[in-house]
């Protein structure tokens, strides 16, 4: 198995603000626009899918951290994704077939299952089948998969190299407006042949970023090591990913925002400052564990609510009081028991194997 490395709460902390963002782009987006609040609020809210760009370029900074020198063994590295996504994403399917408002058949199902129903065009809608927020998870496979190539070639490159492809990468990411490229996404907001590139390859470049971020954060000196950063800089950046996300929802303002975000995360990770310790703090740990379960079951348990609950009224009180209760519940007592088990499994399984097949 890898080496575990020191972890960087800090990090852990964000995730739930993310799952959040998404939950209020959902829920308040439209109440927001209906009942006339004011423009930025309504733009800040429309934006919430924002989220899914900043779980994508964590991903890819968190796993570049992990596995800084490269993967090393295929296999553990294969079942340690698995133990970290499969568990609670099966739940959420199973937890969503018995209120799931459109039938599908086994052609459906099956790509749901294996988590490729996103490996299309952006003009798709097939990505949201079964379980709308699962199409994410699809991208995040296809992500996992491409990973062990990519620390490989990355892990050698100078920091010059990589300075210059976090220039590159963060040039496309808003010129193209890649984090509003989502299944069934109007083709006319892009350049035409964007529509033919499948999906996980152009948010591919979210992931990427967070990796390169991850690189340069790893190849950092002394003069600029950012744990010396005040929270003044965390601050600016902060003002400026608001400012992006409430005064307008231009694709590339999206695109600005999510590398004013790695560049957040940069400052942020190992950091000493106020914004690092609020949220490395223990309750946010504790949310950023499970904003993993909060992001997943948004929409089963709105729908759950919905069948259980008759007052629409009360259903609006009670759907984030009950999503966070219960993504607690699924992290502590589900999530993280089944997480240990498939590892157990394969290292119990791991020790039949010779060591030159492994």
């Amino acid at each position: 198995m890898h080496p575990p490395r020191p972890q960087l709460h800090s990090l852990t902390g964000i995730r739930f603000f993310a799952a959040l963002y998404v939950f209020v782009f959902h829920f308040g987006a439209g109440f927001a626009q209906a009942r006339n609040a004011p423009t930025l609020v309504v733009n800040f809210l429309t934006n919430g899918f924002f989220g899914v760009s900043i779980f994508f370029v964590l991903s890819g900074f968190i796993l570049s951290y992990t596995y800084q020198a490269g993967v090393g063994s295929l296999r553990d590295y294969a079942f340690a994704r698995l133990a970290r996504i499969y568990p609670v994403y099966l739940l959420a399917l199973l937890v969503t077939l018995p209120v799931a408002k459109e039938a599908f058949g086994p052609g459906g199902a099956l790509a749901v299952l294996t988590m490729v129903q996103s490996w299309t065009s952006f003009k798709s809608e097939f990505g949201y089948t079964w379980l709308m927020q699962a199409w994410t998870l699809s991208i995040e496979l296809a992500f996992y998969l491409s990973f062990p190539a990519l620390i490989y070639v990355l892990a050698k490159a100078s920091k010059l190299q990589v300075v210059a492809l976090l220039i590159a990468t963060a040039a496309i990411v808003v010129g193209l407006g890649i984090p509003v490229m989502a299944p069934g996404t109007p083709t006319s907001l892009f350049m035409p042949w964007t529509s033919h590139v499948p999906l996980p390859l152009l948010r591919a470049t979210e992931f990427v970023l967070g990796i390169l971020v991850c690189r340069l954060w790893l190849q950092r000196g002394q003069m600029s090591n950012p744990e010396r950063s005040g929270d003044l800089v965390v601050g600016v950046l902060l003002a400026g990913i608001v400012a992006a996300l409430a005064l307008s929802v231009d694709v590339h303002a999206l695109g600005l925002a999510t590398v004013l975000f790695a560049a957040l995360i940069y400052f942020c990770a190992g950091s000493t400052g106020y914004f690092a310790r609020f949220m490395g703090s223990a309750p946010l740990q504790l949310l950023g564990g499970a904003s993993y379960a909060m992001y997943l079951l948004q929409n089963p348990v709105r729908e759950w609510i919905r069948v259980l609950v008759p007052s629409p009224s009360m259903q609006q009180w009670i759907n984030p009081i009950v999503l966070i209760g219960l993504s607690i519940l699924v992290f502590l007592f589900y999530e993280k028991p089944a997480r240990q088990a498939v590892l157990r499994f394969s290292r119990r399984n791991a020790r039949g194997i010779p060591a030159t097949a492994r």
